[in-house]
């Protein structure tokens, strides 16, 4: 009989209003028309603009074997691009921290599971700190909401044990959650 909060507007979607590559016009004019609130970054091109690693040339961390806490290890070019898309249109940004679907460049499924849960969460901890922290020449964006994986329970995405998803996800929320509590 009364109001008792507010409900939050999901007027959301998946992929930026600019791609990482290209590969579509600008779509900032629409998605405000739509009213869209927040931006998901899971399949923002076929390039893999966005990911962590996989197998799309624009992914942010490219060689395992590079060293986490050096700048120069990172691929940021493509996906800035493309977050700041989405911060410049005024939306949300909720960061996919996972593979995209890359089928649509023919490369097939994009599925692996990165070779260390704490390597993994490293990175991610130090992709956010690109984002948020300013660090590597970033941004602030503010960005609150960190998805860890698309659907790991699902082939194109997840090709590793439930065990194994468990592990990855464990030690990337802490990481995050240690590095931004909020």
């Amino acid at each position: 009989a009364r109001p008792t909060g507010i409900i939050r507007s999901l007027q959301g979607v998946s992929g930026s209003p600019l791609p990482g590559d290209a590969s579509h016009p600008d779509f900032t004019a629409l998605q405000h028309r739509l009213g869209v609130d927040i931006v998901r970054t899971h399949d923002i091109d076929c390039t893999g603009t966005g990911d962590i690693d996989g197998a799309g040339p624009n992914r942010i961390f490219p060689d395992w074997s590079a060293d986490p806490s050096d700048p120069r290890s990172y691929h940021f070019g493509p996906t800035d691009r493309a977050l700041l898309s989405i911060a410049r249109s005024g939306a949300q940004i909720e960061f996919n921290l996972g593979h995209s679907d890359l089928s649509c460049a023919g490369v097939g499924f994009n599925d692996a599971v990165p070779p260390d849960p704490a390597l993994y969460a490293n990175v991610a901890r130090h992709v956010a700190m690109h984002y948020d922290d300013g660090w590597a020449h970033g941004y602030r964006l503010g960005i609150r909401y960190w998805e860890i994986w698309n659907e790991p329970d699902l082939r194109p995405f997840w090709s590793g044990t439930a065990q194994q998803y468990y592990a990855l996800y464990a030690a990337t929320a802490r990481a995050l959650k240690a590095l931004h509590p909020w």
